[in-house]
């Protein structure tokens, strides 16, 4: 069989829900007993850089600050609506959380 050719036939379009992940995040530490020999108590302790937050004190991501101030501000869904959304997904975000 030879290709003989194709033909365009419709588009579609699918709604594909939104996802909240819970993400956790860990520091690794290490330790060298052989950086200062081995007869010496003290050893080199280095732990691993962690990403900054957004905001200080905060489990806010980037994504989930855009995601309120959009519904909020382009799509006028007031904070206890979105709350409640929030709910449904079983994250609890509460408005006064929100609107700080």
């Amino acid at each position: 069989m030879e290709h003989l050719g194709e033909k365009f036939v419709r588009d579609e379009i699918e709604i594909i829900p939104a996802k909240i992940e819970h993400i956790e995040i860990y520091q690794e530490t290490v330790i060298c007993r052989h950086c200062n020999g081995e007869n010496d108590e003290s050893s080199v302790i280095v732990s691993a850089k962690v990403p900054e937050n957004l905001i200080k004190g905060s489990p806010a991501t980037p994504s989930i600050v855009a995601f309120i101030t959009y519904m909020k501000y382009i799509n006028a869904v007031p904070l206890y609506r979105q709350e409640k959304s929030f709910l449904q997904e079983g994250v609890k975000i509460p408005r006064a959380t929100m609107s700080n």
